[in-house]
């Protein structure tokens, strides 16, 4: 989202509060609604300037501090998750990670200072997020090549989340890096058969697999072309090309795929 001048949009990209009047006079308004006891006024600017603002962590703390005293917890959860998201955005894992912590250790934080009651209903809020958190834990150990580590996270998020398919992808690509051919095909295939339409990297994985294992081109086709398609439906048209003219490396007289990668390439051009 490309931001206007600065402090006079509602569309920043960066900056801090302080550095624009427009955003010195919310803050103020903000301010003067937290005094009159109206933190539904309060929060409602502070979301605003957040996403004007969203690298301001001065405000970021601020508006946490404050939903944290009021009891506003799904607000502390959704401005850690989107601190979260940010700094994976900017590569920053470390960063992410001290965030997901917070979410994970906020329960006890709430039953310690606001007693038990309070700390399980925050537990209600935080615990339909902890296979997210823990899938992108895992995210993280594969890109480190640590499969090991990432597998372990994965099997966390699968036993709190049974059956998703990114989840059962995760654990191939562990069990693929580790060396272990026979558990990647078998939770590539979990992956496949758990969300068809959507397990795309699975499909295409499983046919480089089956290729390394010398299986027959006839056995492997089918993997290449589902993985083209839904590429496609998702309209990733270069990914859809690329995995096609992949396929002709290994069979070029195949005349339905020759066909479809210039289906592609019209689709691309015309963009």
């Amino acid at each position: 989202m490309q931001g206007q001048a600065q402090g006079d949009s509602g569309h920043q990209t960066g900056g801090r509060v302080s550095d624009s009047p427009a955003g010195v006079e919310k803050a103020r308004q903000a301010k003067q609604l937290l005094k009159n006891g109206d933190w539904a006024g309060a929060s409602a600017i502070y979301r605003q300037l957040t996403q004007e603002f969203p690298r301001d962590g001065e405000l970021r703390r601020h508006f946490m501090l404050n939903a944290f005293r009021r009891g506003d917890y799904e607000e502390v959860v959704q401005q850690s998750l989107d601190l979260a998201d940010m700094a994976l955005a900017e590569g920053n894992s470390g960063a992410a990670f001290e965030r997901y912590a917070e979410i994970l250790r906020l329960p006890e934080l709430v039953a310690g200072e606001k007693g038990q009651e309070a700390g399980e209903r925050v537990s209600q809020i935080v615990e339909p997020l902890k296979a997210d958190i823990y899938f992108s834990y895992g995210d993280h150990y594969l890109a480190e090549q640590n499969p090991e580590m990432a597998k372990q996270y994965f099997e966390v998020s699968e036993r709190l989340a049974p059956g998703r398919w990114e989840t059962l992808w995760g654990i191939g690509q562990a069990y693929l890096m580790m060396g272990n051919k026979e558990l990647a095909v078998k939770s590539l295939y979990d992956s496949v058969n758990s969300a068809p339409g959507e397990a795309v990297h699975a499909y295409e994985l499983l046919g480089e697999i089956m290729l390394g294992e010398g299986r027959p081109l006839d056995e492997l086709r089918e993997m290449f072309w589902r993985a083209s398609v839904i590429f496609e439906e998702y309209q990733l048209y270069e990914d859809a090309l690329r995995v096609a003219l992949r396929w002709l490396q290994l069979d070029n007289q195949d005349r339905e795929m020759a066909d479809r990668t210039r289906q592609l390439n019209r689709m691309l051009d015309e963009r």
